[in-house]
């Protein structure tokens, strides 16, 4: 995603996908969670469906040990014909209703550390980890050029609840510079917090649906110039595409896209691997994208976001169907780096 810095800054920034002969990938991720389902469903029949074969397997329960006849009292005959009480039920598909653990992904292997991560379980943002506006503290001018987006970030847009952080646009007005814009919206990024070079970043999150809405996740350097690594991009009103894309200063772009019937309709893991030489991008543990060249070797920050509007191009404004608000629900973000 690109941005453009108030006048007199320049900047080139994330910029929309442009029409390019780079390679795709379409794999379809839309199984994972079915597949997960069979497999626990496989591991663990439900108790009805293994009843009689139980019977035959399980020993006889002895009495336990008394301290003599005189301690022990004859059951009533009411007692003795009573069933033994029925085990609990148990719903084989709660595990998979739970919320995601925080276990390193797939691939990485005990030589990663988790250096950076939030699960947004306090009652507020932690700002010892994220600031919320753009950078330099601007909370419009990055927007005002930004292919047509319309919308201001206010720190009121960010909150937390059950878990999780969210990112709001809302139909308010924000003033900036003698300019209103229409919409207002939630950032978080990690800007003058932290840092790295190199690693492995994983976010957890739900997208909105929508005419005129531009989540994204991407990795930006302090310089606020390019090189810039997008793990993810949305157009709202177009739900079956998620966009990685790779912007570098040399002109060159490499991007992917992946197709699923509607990612906005549940959480999904949107993940990059960054090495010296390599960068490969995930969605849901599945490999969609991978780059050997124009790799970036810069420090970078991470920043999720929820713009709104954007040229015909991309994505393009609200119409009378969006609906607001709608939010980027953020389950946890998590970066690891291999050991030395």
């Amino acid at each position: 995603m690109t941005l453009t810095l108030p006048v007199g800054v320049a900047l080139a920034g994330c910029q929309a996908p442009r029409t390019s002969t780079s390679p795709e990938s379409s794999p379809s991720v839309s199984s994972i969670g079915q597949q997960a389902a069979k497999a626990y469903l496989a591991a663990h029949p439900s108790p009805g469906a293994s009843a009689s074969a139980a019977a035959g397997d399980q020993p006889a329960q002895s009495a336990p040990p008394t301290a003599g006849p005189a301690q022990q009292a004859a059951p009533t005959q009411a007692q003795a014909q009573a069933p033994a009480p029925a085990p609990p039920a148990v719903n084989p598909l709660l595990p998979l209703l739970a919320p995601a653990p925080a276990t390193r992904p797939p691939g990485l292997d005990d030589s990663w550390r988790l250096v950076f991560g939030d699960e947004f379980d306090a009652p507020v943002l932690d700002t010892a980890k994220w600031v919320t506006n753009v950078w330099q503290g601007a909370q419009c001018g990055a927007n005002s050029g930004n292919h047509g987006s319309q919308n201001c970030y206010s720190p009121s847009a960010v909150t937390q609840s059950d878990g999780k952080a969210h990112l709001t646009a809302s139909r308010a007005p924000y003033n900036f510079k003698g300019r209103t814009f229409p919409y207002t919206s939630g950032i978080i990024n990690s800007d003058q917090r932290y840092f790295f070079t190199y690693g492995y970043v994983d976010v957890r999150a739900k997208l909105p649906k929508g005419k005129g809405f531009w989540p994204a996740i991407w990795l930006y350097n302090p310089a606020y110039t390019l090189d810039e690594i997008d793990i993810m991009e949305f157009i709202g009103e177009d739900q079956t595409t998620i966009f990685q894309t790779l912007h570098t200063r040399h002109g060159s772009e490499n991007q992917f896209k992946t197709r699923h019937s509607d990612w906005s309709a549940d959480y999904h893991n949107f993940a990059v691997r960054w090495e010296p030489g390599s960068l490969t991008f995930y969605i849901d543990g599945v490999q969609t994208g991978h780059l050997t060249s124009l790799v970036p070797s810069e420090k970078m920050y991470l920043m999720v976001n929820l713009d709104v509007g954007g040229s015909s191009s991309w994505g393009g404004a609200p119409n009378s169907a969006t609906q607001f608000p709608s939010s980027v629900d953020i389950d946890y973000v998590h970066i690891y780096q291999q050991a030395p």
